[in-house]
Protein backbone atom coordinates (compact mmCIF):
# COMPACT_ATOMS: atom_id res chain seq x y z
CA UNK A 1 0.00 0.00 0.00
CA UNK A 2 1.19 3.59 -0.79
CA UNK A 3 3.47 5.10 2.18
CA UNK A 4 2.92 1.83 3.96
CA UNK A 5 -0.75 2.32 4.62
CA UNK A 6 -1.95 -0.97 6.38
CA UNK A 7 -4.33 -2.98 3.24
CA UNK A 8 -8.08 -2.95 3.68
CA UNK A 9 -9.19 -6.07 4.18
CA UNK A 10 -11.86 -6.15 1.61
CA UNK A 11 -9.89 -4.31 -1.11
CA UNK A 12 -9.11 -7.80 -3.32
CA UNK A 13 -13.01 -8.50 -2.87
CA UNK A 14 -14.24 -4.96 -3.71
CA UNK A 15 -11.67 -4.97 -7.09
CA UNK A 16 -13.10 -7.85 -8.12
CA UNK A 17 -16.99 -7.56 -7.49
CA UNK A 18 -16.98 -4.23 -9.52
CA UNK A 19 -15.06 -5.49 -12.07
CA UNK A 20 -11.75 -4.13 -11.83
CA UNK A 21 -9.15 -6.19 -13.16
CA UNK A 22 -6.64 -3.69 -13.48
CA UNK A 23 -6.92 -2.83 -9.92
CA UNK A 24 -7.33 -6.14 -8.48
CA UNK A 25 -3.77 -7.58 -10.40
CA UNK A 26 -2.22 -4.27 -9.06
CA UNK A 27 -2.77 -4.67 -5.26
CA UNK A 28 -2.29 -8.34 -5.55
CA UNK A 29 1.17 -7.50 -6.80
CA UNK A 30 1.51 -5.01 -3.76
CA UNK A 31 1.12 -7.72 -1.47
CA UNK A 32 -2.84 -7.03 -0.56
CA UNK A 33 -4.00 -10.08 1.48
CA UNK A 34 -6.93 -12.10 -0.58
CA UNK A 35 -10.41 -11.28 0.90
CA UNK A 36 -11.89 -15.10 0.98
CA UNK A 37 -14.75 -13.78 -0.80
CA UNK A 38 -13.22 -12.82 -3.97
CA UNK A 39 -13.94 -15.46 -6.54
CA UNK A 40 -17.43 -15.40 -4.83
CA UNK A 41 -18.14 -11.60 -5.45
CA UNK A 42 -16.52 -11.90 -9.39
CA UNK A 43 -18.85 -14.71 -9.67
CA UNK A 44 -21.56 -13.44 -8.55
CA UNK A 45 -21.51 -9.70 -10.31
CA UNK A 46 -20.42 -11.66 -13.98
CA UNK A 47 -16.49 -10.58 -13.72
CA UNK A 48 -15.41 -13.14 -15.18
CA UNK A 49 -12.15 -11.29 -15.93
CA UNK A 50 -11.99 -10.65 -12.28
CA UNK A 51 -12.43 -14.30 -11.73
CA UNK A 52 -10.12 -15.49 -13.80
CA UNK A 53 -7.15 -12.81 -12.83
CA UNK A 54 -8.16 -13.88 -9.05
CA UNK A 55 -7.45 -17.98 -9.84
CA UNK A 56 -4.21 -17.33 -11.70
CA UNK A 57 -2.88 -14.52 -8.73
CA UNK A 58 -3.61 -17.41 -6.34
CA UNK A 59 -6.75 -16.14 -4.93
CA UNK A 60 -8.03 -19.21 -2.67
CA UNK A 61 -11.49 -20.51 -3.81
CA UNK A 62 -14.66 -19.39 -2.22
CA UNK A 63 -16.79 -22.55 -1.62
CA UNK A 64 -19.96 -21.10 -3.04
CA UNK A 65 -18.26 -19.46 -6.60
CA UNK A 66 -20.10 -22.35 -8.17
CA UNK A 67 -23.35 -21.36 -6.21
CA UNK A 68 -22.88 -17.68 -6.62
CA UNK A 69 -22.61 -17.52 -10.79
CA UNK A 70 -25.20 -19.88 -11.02
CA UNK A 71 -27.89 -18.27 -8.85
CA UNK A 72 -26.98 -15.06 -10.76
CA UNK A 73 -27.02 -16.42 -14.45
CA UNK A 74 -23.08 -16.03 -15.23
CA UNK A 75 -22.52 -18.80 -17.07
CA UNK A 76 -19.07 -17.45 -18.46
CA UNK A 77 -18.22 -17.47 -14.70
CA UNK A 78 -19.46 -20.58 -14.09
CA UNK A 79 -18.17 -22.28 -16.86
CA UNK A 80 -14.53 -20.59 -16.01
CA UNK A 81 -14.16 -21.28 -12.61
CA UNK A 82 -15.19 -24.97 -13.58
CA UNK A 83 -12.55 -24.97 -16.00
CA UNK A 84 -9.95 -23.28 -13.44
CA UNK A 85 -10.84 -25.58 -11.05
CA UNK A 86 -12.95 -24.33 -8.28
CA UNK A 87 -15.11 -26.95 -6.26
CA UNK A 88 -18.67 -27.62 -6.92
CA UNK A 89 -21.13 -26.40 -4.31
CA UNK A 90 -23.79 -28.90 -3.98
CA UNK A 91 -26.61 -26.60 -4.60
CA UNK A 92 -25.35 -25.10 -8.09
CA UNK A 93 -28.05 -26.82 -9.89
CA UNK A 94 -30.52 -26.37 -7.15
CA UNK A 95 -30.17 -22.60 -7.15
CA UNK A 96 -29.95 -22.07 -11.17
CA UNK A 97 -33.26 -23.89 -11.69
CA UNK A 98 -35.01 -21.45 -9.01
CA UNK A 99 -33.96 -18.69 -10.45
CA UNK A 100 -34.72 -19.73 -13.79
CA UNK A 101 -31.74 -20.08 -15.37
CA UNK A 102 -31.27 -22.73 -17.90
CA UNK A 103 -28.36 -22.09 -19.23
CA UNK A 104 -26.59 -22.55 -16.53
CA UNK A 105 -28.39 -25.38 -15.45
CA UNK A 106 -27.34 -27.33 -18.61
CA UNK A 107 -23.53 -26.07 -17.75
CA UNK A 108 -23.41 -26.93 -14.73
CA UNK A 109 -24.99 -30.92 -15.78
CA UNK A 110 -22.44 -30.69 -18.26
CA UNK A 111 -19.30 -29.63 -16.56
CA UNK A 112 -20.02 -32.40 -13.46
CA UNK A 113 -22.07 -30.19 -10.87
CA UNK A 114 -23.24 -32.85 -8.48
CA UNK A 115 -27.20 -33.08 -9.38
CA UNK A 116 -29.09 -31.68 -6.23
CA UNK A 117 -32.08 -34.15 -5.60
CA UNK A 118 -34.57 -31.37 -5.17
CA UNK A 119 -33.32 -29.04 -8.49
CA UNK A 120 -36.91 -29.93 -10.39
CA UNK A 121 -38.55 -29.27 -7.10
CA UNK A 122 -37.25 -25.81 -6.96
CA UNK A 123 -37.84 -24.77 -10.35
CA UNK A 124 -41.36 -25.91 -10.20
CA UNK A 125 -41.80 -24.17 -6.67
CA UNK A 126 -40.34 -21.10 -8.08
CA UNK A 127 -42.63 -20.90 -11.19
CA UNK A 128 -39.72 -21.43 -13.57
CA UNK A 129 -41.16 -23.27 -16.69
CA UNK A 130 -37.67 -23.32 -18.66
CA UNK A 131 -36.00 -25.12 -16.70
CA UNK A 132 -39.09 -27.35 -14.91
CA UNK A 133 -38.88 -30.20 -18.15
CA UNK A 134 -34.75 -30.29 -18.55
CA UNK A 135 -34.45 -30.59 -14.98
CA UNK A 136 -36.68 -33.65 -15.01
CA UNK A 137 -35.71 -34.81 -18.27
CA UNK A 138 -31.90 -35.20 -17.32
CA UNK A 139 -33.13 -36.89 -13.83
CA UNK A 140 -34.97 -39.53 -15.99
CA UNK A 141 -32.68 -39.56 -18.42
CA UNK A 142 -29.67 -40.09 -15.43
CA UNK A 143 -31.99 -42.82 -14.28
CA UNK A 144 -32.47 -44.66 -17.72
CA UNK A 145 -28.22 -44.29 -17.85
CA UNK A 146 -28.09 -46.08 -14.85
CA UNK A 147 -30.10 -49.35 -15.35
CA UNK A 148 -29.01 -49.57 -18.65
CA UNK A 149 -25.65 -49.56 -17.03
CA UNK A 150 -26.63 -52.49 -14.53
CA UNK A 151 -28.62 -54.58 -16.59
CA UNK A 152 -26.98 -58.23 -16.28
CA UNK A 153 -24.94 -59.45 -20.07
CA UNK A 154 -27.69 -61.77 -21.73
CA UNK A 155 -31.48 -59.84 -20.70
CA UNK A 156 -33.29 -58.58 -23.30
CA UNK A 157 -33.09 -55.35 -23.87
CA UNK A 158 -36.02 -52.87 -22.69
CA UNK A 159 -35.78 -50.26 -25.92
CA UNK A 160 -38.10 -48.00 -24.70
CA UNK A 161 -35.69 -47.43 -21.44
CA UNK A 162 -32.84 -47.34 -24.11
CA UNK A 163 -34.30 -44.48 -26.33
CA UNK A 164 -36.28 -42.70 -24.35
CA UNK A 165 -40.24 -42.74 -24.38
CA UNK A 166 -42.27 -40.55 -27.27
CA UNK A 167 -43.03 -38.27 -24.82
CA UNK A 168 -39.57 -37.61 -23.52
CA UNK A 169 -38.19 -37.31 -26.82
CA UNK A 170 -41.08 -34.63 -27.23
CA UNK A 171 -39.89 -33.04 -24.01
CA UNK A 172 -36.06 -32.91 -25.05
CA UNK A 173 -37.25 -31.11 -28.39
CA UNK A 174 -39.03 -28.86 -26.85
CA UNK A 175 -36.72 -28.02 -24.72
CA UNK A 176 -34.06 -27.72 -26.98
CA UNK A 177 -36.37 -25.19 -28.91
CA UNK A 178 -36.68 -23.33 -25.85
CA UNK A 179 -40.43 -23.27 -25.71
CA UNK A 180 -41.18 -23.13 -22.45
CA UNK A 181 -45.35 -22.99 -22.36
CA UNK A 182 -45.18 -26.61 -24.69
CA UNK A 183 -42.43 -27.77 -21.96
CA UNK A 184 -45.02 -27.40 -19.31
CA UNK A 185 -48.04 -28.35 -20.83
CA UNK A 186 -46.67 -31.46 -22.25
CA UNK A 187 -44.72 -32.50 -19.25
CA UNK A 188 -48.04 -31.97 -17.18
CA UNK A 189 -49.61 -35.02 -19.57
CA UNK A 190 -46.56 -37.38 -19.02
CA UNK A 191 -46.08 -40.08 -15.95
CA UNK A 192 -42.52 -37.75 -15.66
CA UNK A 193 -44.79 -34.98 -13.58
CA UNK A 194 -44.02 -35.35 -10.05
CA UNK A 195 -47.63 -34.53 -7.60
CA UNK A 196 -45.08 -31.95 -5.81
CA UNK A 197 -44.74 -29.86 -8.38
CA UNK A 198 -48.17 -28.86 -9.57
Amino acid sequence: AALGAPWDPNTTYTAAAHGHEACLRAVAALGAPWHPNTTYGAAMYGHEACLRAAAELGAPWHPKTTYAAAMNGREACLRAAAALGAPWHPETTYVAAMNGHEACLRAATALGAPWHPETTYAAARYGNEATIAYAELFTKQAKHREENTTKREGDPVDHHKETGAPEEQTLLAATERGDATRMVRKFRETKFWHPETT
